[in-house]
């Protein structure tokens, strides 16, 4: 299991969150606890999106985090942040 001296998970960056989630679901995939695994896929996939959000506004996009924050608040979930926060901003563009 995980180690019991590992930081807590409110205070782990995203990124750690993701690697730590994904693992889990390796973990419970291979116990056969197949409906935990789609709800512990499902949460890792929308962290990936929530960095990826963070890094396109914040870093890309020059927007202040407290701003970024509220625009995912506002997203709400893996639908919300792709279709009202990732495609409007890149329907436009050129591939």
């Amino acid at each position: 299991m995980g180690d019991k001296s590992s930081k807590p998970y409110n205070e782990r960056a995203l990124e750690e969150k993701i690697h730590s989630n994904w693992h889990k679901t390796i973990e419970l995939m291979r116990r056969g606890e197949f409906s935990t695994v789609i709800i512990r896929a499902a949460t890792t996939v929308e962290l990936a999106a929530n960095l990826l959000v963070k890094h396109e506004f914040q870093h890309n996009r020059k927007l202040p985090e407290h701003f970024v924050d509220n625009l995912m608040m506002w997203a709400n979930g893996l639908i919300g942040k792709v279709g009202r926060l990732l495609l409007p901003i890149y329907k436009n563009i050129d591939s």
